[in-house]
């Protein structure tokens, strides 16, 4: 007899299973079978989030994945979904690649045990702040955190991995955390407060770096980045730029709108092609005579500061 309830009841779960509460998605099942029966799932804050993790995994719009759904995504993309709570995510312990650009999140902290995370593009959120979630993300290479509100990046100190940063567009002023990031092929530092960049003096590796419209005017430690091939030093302090002499990797440099009177430190740069100048004040262009591509060789400010 027992026997045979028991079997009613299992039968009962399979003949019921598009049954149940329809904000879950699953069947209602008596509470001495939900262990065996069900895997708990994160709480899902986030319709959108929601909507996108299902797309994802073909499931319909409201459904709630299993643990065990939600462990298999190793790479998910909800670019301009309009997410404002991400702490389900949680529970995707095994992504190695997420997108959650253009959104409007401010509160990351759920991201702090994705420990596989090897790419990660929170740019144009425009209002994350905090960035210390993401201090034990060792395995990161790639990280976009530009268009935010960020001015302490003192939690990326442990990523030594990275190979791609991207901080562009805060309110960074002090860039010490990055001291021992040597092995940075990429680094966007571009439209932030900074001053001092002695923190880059061991990046041998780098190869491109965007400093553009900052509060730069020393620059002499950049002499040691030998295997740079793109810098963009535009809108800043600049007027000595001695230390791109030996820089004969080159071959995109940006110098425009700074204080810079000669360029004849450059004429041994031999694999440069492409040189923009403008809103300098510059009177000879003999010493770049052999790059292909020069901005601002006679431009309306060059001939107003020659006046001058």
């Amino acid at each position: 007899m027992k026997t045979k309830c028991l079997m009613f009841i299992i039968s009962g779960l399979v003949l019921l299973s598009g049954c149940g509460d329809e904000s879950s998605g699953h069947a209602s099942i008596p509470d001495s079978h939900a262990k065996k029966s069900v895997t708990v799932s994160p709480q899902f804050n986030d319709a959108a989030l929601l909507a996108c993790i299902n797309q994802k995994l073909g499931l319909e719009g409201t459904l709630i994945p299993s643990e065990a759904q939600l462990l298999s995504i190793d790479s998910l993309s909800c670019f301009n979904k309009g997410i404002t709570d991400i702490s389900a995510l949680s529970g995707l312990s095994y992504l190695q690649k997420l997108n959650l650009s253009n959104n409007q999140i401010s509160d990351i902290s759920a991201l702090s045990g994705l420990s596989h995370l090897q790419t990660l593009d929170l740019s144009s959120n425009k209002q994350i702040t905090d960035i210390s979630a993401l201090s034990s993300l060792s395995s990161l290479q790639v990280l976009d955190l530009a268009f935010n509100q960020i001015s302490n990046i003192s939690g990326l100190s442990n990523l030594s991995s990275l190979q791609k940063l991207n901080v562009s567009f805060n309110q960074i002023g002090d860039i010490n955390a990055l001291s021992g990031f040597s092995h940075l092929q990429k680094l966007d530092l571009s439209n932030n407060q900074i001053n001092d960049i002695s923190a880059l003096s061991d990046f041998s590796h780098l190869q491109k770096l965007n400093l553009s419209t900052n509060q730069i005017s020393d620059i002499r430690v950049l002499s040691r980045l030998v295997g740079l091939q793109q810098l963009n030093v535009s809108s800043n302090k600049i007027s000595d730029i001695h230390a791109l002499a030996d820089l004969s990797s080159l071959q995109g440099l940006y110098l425009a709108d700074n204080q810079i009177r000669d360029v004849s430190v450059l004429s041994s740069l031999n694999n440069l092609n492409s040189l923009y100048l403008e809103k300098n004040c510059i009177s000879d262009f003999s010493a770049v005579s052999h790059v292909k591509h020069i901005g601002g060789t006679d431009t309306v400010e060059q001939q107003q500061c020659l006046k001058n």
